[in-house]
């Protein structure tokens, strides 16, 4: 919990960080554009300020030679400053322009309008906006002081002239001049700029946002393509450490999904097996599941033989459909399960029952059956005694003595796999006892033209056993591959450690045994020879799994040979010393 707690908080880091990042440039951006702003607005009332007294000093010079004009034409200088300010609204950029008294009293206005209205224009001395009309403009005022020059004294060609000159003179003091300029343009350009300064901002803050937004989907798609890979990892583990095999389908069986087990049991490659039909792969007899994958039903347990690497296989198959949402079949999954070493455990067990029957049965029937058959070769031997060499009568009572003691020998073997065996376990070489059994029968394979073959690993341990009985287990598979080699041929014999275990492996190159023989030959009284008991392999069979704890198999094919695997275990003070 705490590391997904840190993922997360790891996650958001850098969101936060853009989203600090885009308010602090948004501030930035924002109080710099105010500074600009604010600055341009001064620039703007500096240069009307500049260009309204400019105005205003030109039109008091302009006012001062039309007084003078209007005292030569003896007229009202009134009419001829109206006129001036009229010329001058028309020309300049200026929207109005109001001469007031010293009261406060419009005498004179372009407008034409609110004469004798009263104003205090001495507050726009150093310029002020007028947004009133909802019009822009910036108001400029002067105190009007015009014929201030004495050169207007030497114009004049009277001195009644003159006096009337000092006295309009002395009557503009407290008079305003205030010019009304329009900075419509100006506003315009400043509403612009600050619409464009909003919008860089709002851009600014929406491809933060969807930065912010980016990142968080891309750091959550990751985030959930890596818990969806954790996943997938995590199922496909499992699927492939199952012991049972698995397979899925879709709904037109073609296959999806296969896990390693399943491969194996059915003896092909994954990328063999995928996106290949269902039927492909179970097409041998008695291995079909197409009807049961076409029923849309549950399978539980059904047992099957599917041929896998050119050997029958039993397996336990379950099936389970596959439904979406909407309850319709899209699939199925198929479990295998190996049933070999199950069947081979109940055949194991069936055949110790058979032999644990047969011994019972062998120990009391042999008891009843050797005091007659040692009457019968005593009398057999004394009328051999009575008979001449060479007649027909000897040769009869010979007879009769060797199938008694063949007789006895099977009475002695049924004897041998009823009674327990007494094993002296002590620590032998598995190569020497090997050898020594070759040495027994050398002979009868240099007769027979046999070549053995040895492929022993170093360094093989010591192991518990009973030389004896172990010795008659090597003859008696010799002897077995010796008959199964009727013009020659080579037994090749591999002696490893494999895990705990030491394997001895004995193959020939003979005729083979048939596949339905094979779960035959540890029978009793089981045998293909002419002259057999059938119970040698039943005793090496005991000698190895009930006296030494070990396992015996056979595999063979008709017309390659048979190989018989031994696998005896090392103790653990063996293993270690080896």
């Amino acid at each position: 919990m705490k590391k997904e707690f840190l993922y997360q908080k790891k996650i958001y880091i850098p969101a936060i960080t853009i989203i600090a990042l885009a308010l602090i440039l948004t501030i930035i951006v924002g109080i710099s554009s105010y500074r600009n702003l604010h600055r341009e607005r001064h620039r703007v009332n500096d240069y009307m300020l500049r260009e309204g007294r400019i105005l205003l000093h030109t039109f008091e010079g302009r006012a001062s030679s039309e007084i003078v004009l209007a005292i030569i034409n003896k007229e009202q200088w009134q009419k001829y400053i109206q006129r001036l300010v009229d010329d001058m609204v028309n020309e300049a950029y200026a929207r109005y322009a109001i001469i007031t008294d010293n009261n406060g009293k419009i005498i004179i206005n372009s407008q034409q309008n609110k004469i004798g209205y009263v104003m205090s224009p001495s507050s726009a001395l150093n310029g002020r906006p007028n947004h009133e009309d909802k019009e822009h403009i910036f108001e400029i005022a002067m105190p009007f002081k015009p014929l201030n020059d004495d050169l207007y004294v030497k114009v004049l060609p009277n001195f009644k002239e003159l006096a009337t000159l000092k006295e309009i003179k002395n009557g503009f003091n407290g008079y305003w001049l205030l010019l009304g300029l329009d900075i419509q343009q100006f506003e315009y350009a400043h509403t612009n700029d600050l619409n464009h300064t909003i919008m860089m901002g709002a851009m600014l803050l929406i491809i933060s946002f969807a930065a912010v937004y980016f990142i968080v989907v891309v750091q959550n798609y990751y985030l959930v393509n890596r818990t969806l890979g954790t996943m997938r990892t995590y199922t496909q583990n499992i699927v492939e450490s199952m012991t049972n095999g698995l397979i899925s389908v879709d709904h037109s069986g073609i296959i999806t999904t296969i896990n390693q087990t399943a491969s194996q049991i059915l003896g092909i490659g994954r990328l063999n097996a995928e996106r290949r039909h269902i039927s492909e792969i179970f097409k041998s007899d008695g291995c079909s599941i197409d009807g049961l994958l076409s029923s849309g039903k549950s399978v539980i347990e059904r047992e099957i033989t599917c041929q896998s690497s050119n050997e029958y296989v039993p397996l336990s198959i379950s099936i389970s459909p596959l439904k979406d949402e909407r309850e319709k079949i899209i699939g199925a999954v198929i479990i295998l399960r190996d049933l070999r070493e199950i069947k081979e455990l109940q055949e194991r067990i069936q055949r110790e029952e058979r032999l644990a029957s047969l011994g019972r049965l062998a120990a009391g029937v042999a008891h009843e059956i050797r005091n007659p058959l040692s009457s019968i070769r005593g009398f057999a031997q004394y009328f051999q005694g009575k008979f001449l060499p060479q007649t027909n009568d000897r040769k009869y009572s010979t007879a009769i003595i060797n199938e008694v003691d063949r007789l006895n020998r099977i009475i002695e073997a049924l004897l041998d796999l009823a009674r327990p065996m007494e094993s002296k376990l002590l620590p032998y070489s598995v190569e020497d006892v090997l050898n020594h059994a070759i040495q027994l029968v050398q002979a009868d394979l240099d007769m027979k033209k046999v070549e053995i073959v040895r492929h022993i690993q170093d360094n093989i341990p010591d192991i518990l056993m009973d030389r004896d009985q172990m010795i008659q287990v090597m003859l008696n598979i010799l002897l077995n591959a010796m008959d199964a080699m009727d013009n020659g041929g080579k037994i090749t014999i591999s002696i490893s450690v494999k895990a705990s275990n030491i394997e001895i492996a004995i193959s020939d190159t003979g005729s083979g045994i048939p596949q339905e023989n094979l779960s035959k030959i540890f029978d009793p009284f089981y045998t293909t020879k002419k002259s057999g008991t059938g119970l040698g392999l039943s005793i090496i069979h005991r000698i190895i799994e009930e006296n030494h704890k070990g396992e015996i198999h056979v595999n063979s094919k008709v017309g390659e040979g048979t190989t018989f695997t031994i696998h005896l275990p090392i103790m653990k003070g063996e293993k270690e010393n080896a």
